[in-house]
């Protein structure tokens, strides 16, 4: 009765919107009580009933089913994790258990808008807070290894404060783990466990790289420490595409109006509403320009910028 009753008011203390009539596995002493609260909060009649046959006893005792199936499921998902994070510490020689897990990738296309992510893995799920995207700031060109040593470098720095990680996979063989490394060794921290994932060209074994090591540890395809490392990976990689798309969407939508001093977001918007086209507004008058709600200067700025735009 005691975990009815609390179950009740954990769920609707937030933003759950009470429904009409609320089944529950047992009469409450307090039900009327309950009832008030939760009609106060959906501005209507509420019932608090607990069917003992027909059609909503069904539903109850599918809901119960489900719930178990869940508790195990979970119990499972946190064997299978326990499993994989002992499996990948003797895989590796890990002094502890990998707790934390944080995986990086890099994505560009033809060079173009380099982008990196950082994700997050700990105590058997992925931490979406402590998710980073980093657009690459000192390499030109499609340079994997120094993009990724630029992402490290700053990851680790001084000026990130998350929590350290018992690991860090990176998405590549030995190259990017070397370039990894470089950047740990920049930042002061060479000591962080650090390991490379990658495919042979050709094959569809995952391979373990590791720093000192030549000859790459490979993985089996149905192990849970397989699929913890895969599923890191593809999330990084995941991450990183969205993030790479968003940037090349946004470079897709830019006007040569942003690059005018006094023309906003809501500025460049009305204007291009108003008259349809960059053309039709290189081709409007200064007068009319001006009547838009333009300054005498904005107008001779925007003039300059589009005329390069069509050179």
């Amino acid at each position: 009765e005691e975990l009815v009753r609390s179950a009740i008011e954990q769920f609707y203390n937030k933003d759950g919107q009470p429904p009409k009539e609320l089944l529950i596995p047992a009469e409450l002493d307090d039900a009327a009580v309950i009832e008030e609260w939760l009609s106060d909060k959906r501005g209507n009649t509420v019932r608090v009933v607990a069917p003992e046959r027909g059609v909503k006893h069904q539903l109850l005792l599918l809901a119960e089913e489900n719930a178990a199936a869940a508790v195990a499921n979970h119990l499972r998902d946190e064997e299978v994790g326990r499993q994989a994070v002992e499996e990948l510490k003797r895989l590796i020689r890990l002094d502890v258990l990998p707790r934390r897990i944080e995986g990086f990738d890099i994505s560009n296309t033809m060079g173009n808008q380099s982008v990196a992510s950082m994700v997050v893995w700990e105590d058997g799920q992925m931490k979406k807070a402590d998710y980073r995207r980093f657009t690459i700031q000192t390499v030109t060109g499609a340079n994997d290894f120094a993009s990724m040593q630029e992402v490290v470098t700053r990851r680790y720095g001084d000026s990130e404060h998350l929590a350290r990680p018992d690991l860090i996979l990176i998405d590549g063989g030995l190259g990017q783990l070397a370039a990894a490394m470089e950047g740990l060794k920049q930042v002061g921290h060479p000591d962080l466990a650090i390991m490379g994932l990658a495919k042979a060209r050709g094959e569809k074994e995952e391979r373990i790289f590791l720093p000192g090591r030549k000859n790459p540890i490979l993985l089996r395809a149905n192990s849970p420490a397989t699929h913890l490392v895969q599923r890191i990976r593809d999330e990084a990689h995941r991450f990183a595409i969205t993030f790479h798309r968003k940037l090349r969407g946004k470079s897709m939508l830019a006007s040569p109006l942003d690059r005018v001093r006094g023309i906003g977001e809501v500025t460049r918007t009305r204007l291009l509403k108003q008259y349809g086209s960059l053309a039709n507004i290189a081709a409007a008058t200064d007068d009319e320009l001006t009547a838009s709600g333009l300054e005498a200067s904005t107008v001779a700025e925007i003039r300059k910028i589009l005329a390069k735009s069509t050179t």
